[in-house]
């Protein structure tokens, strides 16, 4: 939000001297949208012109944290809490869960990641290029806890076990289906394969789970939680 626009009341982001008015700013001029005029308007009509600058400040970086912070369940076991860890640690681009040092079959930087999913897997990576050239956290998991594979049975069971995780970590989650899990199922010796994205919307994705069905190598699990929002406009 352009705030440091109404510091002191003189100084706009162009530099050039302004009075400050009772009346809202521009939305256009500030970039501003209907809800944060709306928001000046209602707190102007407030204040008592004694520091009533100042106090818009705190005012709208108090709304600004209350509406962008992650609203997180409560967890009650060790898996929720370790996706809960994982989902905060996205701010940070992982950096408090990268282990040792490595690379990706392309040569792209890696690591090695910290947190495991008890009674899941703890084979997880962080991946600076993952999709959409974002830093990716991806858990593989197959045979429970194990790198065997697993059938293509336990690898859906496996999957929807972790769909209710990451729900019951972030209830706001929505899931779309994923068109290349979709696309890849139709091809012989793949047909299990499925998968969802989740996210608040098409353009706000935070991760991926996929299961993939193989009749020749067996079936895994792929979790892929993102750094930044990721957008797909092909979902449903």
């Amino acid at each position: 939000m352009a705030i440091d626009w109404f510091i002191n009341g003189e100084v706009d982001h162009s530099g050039a001297a302004r009075r400050c008015s009772d009346d809202p700013p521009a939305a256009s001029v500030l970039g501003w949208s209907a809800y944060e005029v709306t928001l000046w308007t209602l707190y102007s009509r407030r204040t008592d012109g004694s520091g009533g600058f100042m106090k818009l400040r705190i005012f709208f970086l108090t709304v600004t944290l209350l509406f962008s912070a992650p609203a997180f369940a409560d967890c009650v076991d060790d898996v929720c809490g370790s996706i809960q860890k994982i989902l905060q640690a996205r701010s940070s681009s992982f950096s408090k869960l990268k282990g040792k040092p490595g690379g990706d079959l392309r040569g792209d930087p890696a690591w090695a990641g910290t947190q495991a999913i008890p009674g899941v897997t703890d084979h997880c990576y962080v991946y600076k290029h993952g999709e959409g050239r974002r830093y990716e956290y991806r858990c593989i998991a197959s045979e429970l806890g194990t790198e065997a594979s697993a059938s293509l049975e336990k690898a859906r069971q496996i999957g929807e076990t972790l769909k209710a995780v990451f729900q019951s970590a972030d209830p706001k989650l929505l899931w779309f289906a994923d068109p290349d899990a979709i696309a890849l199922a139709n091809i012989d010796g793949f047909q299990g394969t499925e998968g969802w994205y989740g996210g608040y919307s098409p353009k706000k994705l935070t991760m991926k789970i996929k299961v993939i069905g193989s009749s020749s190598t067996g079936s895994e699990v792929e979790v892929a939680i993102f750094a930044k929002p990721l957008a797909r406009h092909d979902l449903k």
